[in-house]
């Protein structure tokens, strides 16, 4: 969750950086020369200035300046030279511009975080949940050879002692003992998957979302219920299609097309005339606070036009983005297609791997009857190991196979979440 929750505060940071555009700016310049007893010059520049919102910046100068070798455009009132003023732009970045656009675009990928950040979490989950599916199903499975182990160890003493008080013949014994060698090998193999399966579990074991935690080795796992989940699958399974609708992925398209519609938006400014005006009143605060005249007679005025005449890289930049609108739509809507089907797919899957299960279940019970049956008959004296051996070996695979098919289940009920970003159901 650390990791899905810094692409939420890196977002945040670029919203503040993209804020930083429309930050007053002062500024501040000193320049004084003096030599030989004499004052050169010394020029005080300073100014702040304004962004706002609609495009237009506003300005605040004061100038001093002495010194008998300043140039003419230097001059200013002893007192200095103050003059506010305001920088108009009726042309290209009147309704948009360049900082609000990626102000704008900051903002909507802050929302588009938290999409990300869904969709990081429930894979999260997923890859959590998978892996102690897999824990679960080698713990199950050691465990049943180790129990098949066990009376593999009790059938070889009980053939021995048979054999030396002269009821089985000597191959019985060998019998038992290959069988019992079988059943150690597997369990071998067994608790060595289990053993993977639960290092393999404490990459998502996290203290804090800092300090790896270590799964120890007795750690054995709850046995999951299919039976559990079947009422969120059904429930889900009737709104599936508004659940798809506000799918992160969805969303997360939706919201690009508005950071798209954004760059539209600036690239058909630039296809406007740049114009700007500014106009600057000039104060000298040697006469004009005195007379009366403080706005009207002295001024600073100035316009700029620009047009480029193809305007061809305009034009291109609002082909580009138009195309890139069209290809996400169509994106959008082949994802959207892929999540429903797959969704489809695996309540299909479900479905028929219910059926199997309960199928399997059965045939386990027959599996148990027979080798219980088989097992009266050995201890009378009419069977023999090997179909001892056999009718337990085939309960000890229906067995198994049951433990597999109910974490198919499992592993299909998480997809299925994980398809409908919907893990935290789980």
């Amino acid at each position: 969750t650390y990791r899905a929750d810094i692409i939420v505060d890196l977002a945040e940071a670029k919203v503040l950086k993209a804020r930083g555009a429309f930050d007053p700016k002062l500024e501040f310049g000193y320049d004084r020369k003096e030599f030989n007893d004499t004052n050169y010059f010394s020029l005080l520049n300073s100014g702040l200035n304004i962004p706002l919102w609609f495009g237009s910046d506003l300005k605040f100068r004061f100038d001093r300046n002495n010194g008998i070798y300043l140039n003419n455009s230097d001059f200013v009132p002893e007192q200095g030279l103050l003059g506010p003023g305001i920088e108009l732009v009726l042309g290209q970045g009147l309704l948009t511009d360049e900082r609000r656009a990626t102000l704008q675009k900051a903002k909507l990928m802050r929302q588009n975080s938290e999409f990300e950040r869904s969709i990081a979490l429930n894979e999260l989950i997923y890859k959590a949940s998978m892996a102690y599916y897999y824990f679960q199903e080698a713990s199950q499975v050691e465990e049943l050879l180790n129990e098949s182990v066990q009376l593999a160890e009790t059938r070889l003493e009980i053939t021995k002692a048979a054999y030396f008080n002269g009821y089985n013949p000597a191959i019985d014994t060998l019998e038992a003992q290959i069988n019992l060698q079988n059943r150690e090998q597997r369990l071998i193999d067994a608790r060595q998957t289990r053993i993977n399966s639960r290092l393999n579990l404490g990459n998502f074991m996290w203290f804090n979302g800092e300090l790896p935690v270590e799964t120890a080795e007795f750690i054995k796992p709850e046995i999951l219920d299919i039976e559990n989940w079947q009422f969120t699958i059904d429930s889900l399974s009737s709104v599936e299609s508004e659940v798809l609708a506000q799918h992160p992925k969805a969303l997360s398209f939706d919201n690009k097309q508005d950071q798209l519609n954004v760059d539209m938006k600036l690239n058909r400014e630039m296809l406007k005339p740049d114009l700007t005006l500014g106009y600057s009143p000039l104060v000298d605060f040697d006469n004009q606070v005195d007379n009366g005249s403080l706005f009207m007679d002295n001024y600073k005025l100035g316009a700029s036009f620009s047009y480029p005449i193809f305007t061809r890289k305009e034009r291109a930049e609002v082909k580009m983005t138009d195309l890139k609108i069209a290809d996400l739509a169509f994106e959008r809507t082949g994802t959207l297609q892929q999540l429903r089907l797959k969704a489809e797919i695996l309540r299909n899957s479900i479905s028929l791997l219910k059926e199997q299960y309960a199928q399997i279940q059965n045939i386990r019970k027959d599996s148990k009857s027979l080798l219980d049956a088989e097992n009266l008959k050995f201890s009378i004296g009419e069977s023999s190991v090997f179909l001892v051996n056999s009718r337990e070996q085939k309960y000890i695979e229906a067995r198994e196979k049951e433990i597999i098919t109910q974490q198919k289940i499992l592993k299909a009920i998480s997809e299925y979440l994980y398809t409908l970003n919907m893990m935290h159901l789980l």
